[in-house]
């Protein structure tokens, strides 16, 4: 194990090492592409509509709750349970 800004890391020797230094390389050649401009445009629409929905559902559920508690519940005065 080796320390790496004061955290242990596995150090890796031989086989390991040489597999890894491989697949580096291997990552390093592949052709580097740029994101189109719009690609997280989807993204950020999805969460938009999420958020509305989310705003939407909290809306109507308090809508439900405020009812719910401002017709008020039964009330059976000096009964006792």
């Amino acid at each position: 194990m080796g320390y790496i800004e004061e955290k242990c890391a596995p150090t890796l020797t031989g086989k390991s090492a040489r597999r890894f230094l491989e697949a580096m390389e291997e990552v390093d050649r592949l052709p580097h592409r740029e994101l189109p401009e719009d690609f997280f445009d989807e993204f950020e629409k999805f969460q938009e509509k999420s958020r509305r929905y989310e705003a939407e559902l909290r809306r109507s559920l308090k809508l439900k709750d405020a009812g719910k508690h401002e017709a008020g519940e039964i009330q059976t005065e000096g009964v006792l349970c």
